[in-house]
């Protein structure tokens, strides 16, 4: 996934657009795109399998296919809003500091992201995502796949 490149937004739309193949752009990626893609390019099976394990583990809601807005955040570790909104709710209602970074564990956050995303919540309120290229040219993206 472009390792050697910095995660600029850019960097990432164009690994999404790499694996977003076919005539027509769908607007996702699945386990079968990546293996087309990176067998064309010569590489061993066991190097595919390692690919399609590492971008895959971005699918969000588990349907085997990776949006852009799936890869983007896993790759700049951008805390998804619908996470924020969650973190909040449960602070406001008193949920344990201890039981919280649990579950945020468990869902796959780094400890120490979790514990300082509740732990600005807790003094500050609701946290928010910066916006970024990927939100302010989401209708740009959804064209690509038309």
């Amino acid at each position: 996934m472009r390792r050697h490149l910095p995660r600029s937004e850019m960097n990432i739309l164009v690994t999404f657009k790499k694996f977003d193949t076919g005539l027509v752009h769908r607007g996702y990626i699945t386990p079968d795109n990546i293996h087309r893609v990176l067998k064309a390019e010569g590489k061993t099976d066991e190097y595919i399998n390692s690919c399609i394990l590492d971008i895959m583990s971005s699918d969000s809601d588990g349907d085997g296919k990776v949006s852009f807005r799936d890869l983007y955040e896993r790759v700049t570790e951008r805390v998804p809003e619908e996470w924020l909104d969650w973190i909040y709710e449960n602070v406001t209602r008193g949920v344990d500091n201890g039981q919280l970074l649990e579950i945020l564990r468990d869902n796959g956050f780094k400890e120490d992201i979790a514990l300082s995303l509740i732990e600005r919540t807790r003094k500050r309120g609701r946290q928010s995502v910066e916006r970024s290229y990927a939100d302010l040219s989401h209708e740009y993206i959804y064209t690509l796949r038309s």
